[in-house]
């Protein structure tokens, strides 16, 4: 929204993104805002919150500086003058005396009528908005820049949005987009769960930096999208060639997260030539069975990866012995990744690994960890591991402070009881157990 309303002025080469992110961050380091949730292993702040007698002091100085105005009475009527609203708990009738000039329109859950005409809006933000609107509505606003349509009911789009930056479908019913959304050069951020028909091979979009698509959008090449940094692209309903798509992410060098779904994923995306290439890369996901002819190589991972996510891999060895060999790891998830019986995590490796997920390993019997691995781990997540009969040795991850273990077998269950379990001293000194959501202990006795 700051990019959109043109209040952020990045410095050199920085990004718009970039220069909004530091100064966000500048709020927080002055008290100005609390932090509420954050991806904690690389520090990305989700959601804020403003103290209540700071907000109260905002809210004052904005409506003195004709700057913003919130209105949360059902009968306060906004005055001409005013060029950002924030409204909420607004019937429908209020909306008819709501400024035609107004830049910024802010609803939270709020009915919006039929017909109300916002000409001159820049940024529209429709958080769970609880009826449809007119797509008419949305075309005749030809200054937009921003357009939040998260967990609303739209379904569909107009052909024409205006000169649109930011798209936010997340939660809406929203299934594919007009093809007339990729010729927007100034498009930055399509934000969807759901992988839409993607833009011509011929389309200009140096700007795109966000966007969720599929592989099948395209017969042969991709077009170039070498500048995006969130990147989430399936290969699961279509199930194509995967060539075009691993040319297409071997040329973009910026990347940040990346999200690759496929039912079973091509030696040509998971090559060393994919990868090796990403040093800005803080997340990696990869969803789909490994490559029957290709065993898991550190190598053919980004170096640089702090978070990464294998599902699906059906590795037919323990992974652990090459992914300890990533040496900026903090975050590690496994989840249906490996069909072998025997997993260690050995002596010197995640020597900066705070978090451990282990989902789904069927046949999964024994788990040890080595004195001097795991120094720093925090989080320990074993889940749906039935096989698994008792827990590794964690007497040696001193710095454990969240254990949860989830759907297990009942023999484990037995062994990690408070009262006669066989396990329960590797893990008492532990703050928070829980163990199929029930918390056996939380904090110290």
């Amino acid at each position: 929204m700051w990019i959109a309303e043109e209040f952020i002025i990045p410095k050199g080469r920085e990004t718009l993104e970039d220069a909004a992110s530091s100064c966000l961050q500048e709020l927080v380091q002055r008290c100005m805002l609390q932090v509420s949730d954050r991806i904690r292993t690389i520090g990305t702040i989700k959601s804020c919150r403003v103290h209540d007698l700071l907000r109260d002091v905002a809210i004052n100085e904005a409506k003195e500086e004709r700057f913003l105005s919130v209105n949360p009475q059902e009968n306060t009527r906004l005055k001409s003058r005013e060029r950002r609203v924030a409204i909420y708990s607004i019937n429908n009738d209020v909306m008819h005396h709501y400024a035609p000039n107004i830049r910024s329109l802010l609803s939270f859950g709020v009915q919006i009528h039929q017909g109300v005409k916002y000409r001159l809006l820049q940024v529209l933000e429709l958080n769970n908005l609880p009826n449809k609107i007119l797509l008419n509505e949305i075309t005749n606003m030809i200054h937009l820049r921003y357009l939040g349509l998260r967990h609303t009911k739209v379904d569909r789009l107009p052909e024409n949005i205006g000169r649109l930056q930011n798209l936010d479908i997340n939660g809406t019913g929203i299934k594919s987009v007009p093809m007339s959304l990729w010729d927007i050069k100034s498009l930055r951020h399509v934000r969807s769960y759901v992988p839409l028909n993607g833009p011509p091979k011929q389309a200009n979009l140096s700007n795109l930096q966000t966007v969720s698509i599929f592989v099948g959008a395209w017969e042969e090449d991709f077009p170039r999208l070498d500048n995006v940094r969130y990147l989430r692209i399936n290969n699961k309903e279509c199930n194509r060639d995967w060539n075009p798509a691993a040319q297409m992410l071997q040329r973009m060098k910026y990347l940040r997260y990346l999200y690759v779904l496929g039912n079973s994923l091509s030696a040509d995306v998971v090559n060393m030539n994919t990868f090796q290439s990403y040093k800005c890369i803080q997340l990696l996901e990869l969803d789909g069975e490994w490559p029957n002819n290709l065993s898991l190589n550190a190598s053919q991972l980004p170096c640089h990866v702090t978070i990464l996510t294998l599902s699906s891999s059906r590795f037919e060895q323990d992974p652990m012995l090459e992914l300890k060999k990533l040496q900026n790891l903090k975050s590690l998830c496994l989840d249906k990744a490996t069909t072998c019986k025997k997993m260690i995590c050995s002596r010197g490796g995640f020597h900066r690994l705070e978090e451990l997920s282990i989902y789904s390993l069927e046949i999964l019997e024994e788990f040890y960890v080595e004195e001097g691995s795991l120094p720093v781990l925090k989080d320990l997540c074993i889940g749906d591991c039935k096989e698994l009969r008792m827990l590794p040795d964690l007497w040696y991850v001193p710095s454990l402070t969240k254990l949860e273990l989830l759907d297990m077998s009942e023999e484990l269950v037995k062994r990690t009881n408070p009262e006669n379990g066989e396990d329960w001293h590797k893990i008492k000194r532990i703050q928070l157990i829980s163990l199929n959501f029930i918390n056996l202990r939380e904090g110290n006795q």
